[in-house]
């Protein structure tokens, strides 16, 4: 649990709650950039026999043209949660995330976005 911790702070994350009663730690949310779109995600992880790191995420998106009001006061764009991120941003936030955690002995034991590639072929076939 305290590597965990340690691997947040020493990528710059700064830490929303842990738990120890729950072996649970969450991250402020941190914006992203990916072309145009702007996401926002968290990383939580959960430390039982082994460590599970989640991206939570959600996408900033503009509205059309014809549904904002000028002078309105109303924002431009609106908050979309998403169960996906691109490939690109899942590397530029695991990458590092696997290499401190490697530091401290820890390894990658499954990657996800190889099994869910696997999956959609197999759907696909």
């Amino acid at each position: 649990m305290e590597i965990s911790r340690k691997v947040l702070e020493n990528l710059g994350y700064d830490i929303e709650f842990y738990t120890k009663e729950s072996y649970l730690i969450k991250t402020t949310v941190a914006p992203i950039k990916k072309d145009l779109r702007r996401y926002d995600y968290a990383i939580a992880v959960i430390v039982e026999d082994h460590v599970q790191v989640y991206i939570i995420a959600q996408k900033q998106v503009f509205k059309r043209g014809s549904e904002t009001t000028i002078g309105g006061g109303k924002s431009i764009t609106e908050v979309d949660t998403v169960d996906w991120l691109p490939y690109s941003i899942q590397q530029k936030i695991f990458w590092p995330l696997i290499e401190e955690f490697s530091k401290y002995g820890l390894k990658e034991i499954q990657n996800i976005s190889a099994f869910q590639s696997e999956k959609i072929n197999n759907v696909n076939a």
